[in-house]
């Protein structure tokens, strides 16, 4: 629940990005990360790989049945991924 309840943050952070500065309208989660490349808010290897969490996000939320261990690990390394995308959403916030 805390690898769901953090990619669910950095959903709900890419989003206010997008809205705040009119980047677009996302359709999906997929393409918050999407649009915040186009944007350059992240560049494209960011948007990769937060979009690489955000799917197995995804996995958690409709087949947690399915998930195994290593799933769960795999989801924990990845969660490097997230310092970089809050260092990058932090100079662009600060005033």
């Amino acid at each position: 629940m805390l690898i769901f309840a953090i990619v669910n943050r950095l959903i709900d952070l890419g989003s206010e990005i997008i809205s705040t500065e009119e980047l677009g309208a996302p359709n999906t989660y997929k393409e918050i990360m999407e649009i915040l490349a186009k944007g350059n808010v992240v560049n494209k290897e960011q948007a990769e790989n937060m979009n690489r969490l955000i799917s197995k996000r995804n996995v958690f939320a409709h087949f947690y049945g399915d998930v195994t261990e290593n799933d769960i690990l795999d989801a924990i390394s990845d969660l490097r991924e997230v310092d970089g995308f809050l260092k990058i959403i932090k100079k662009r916030i600060e005033i």
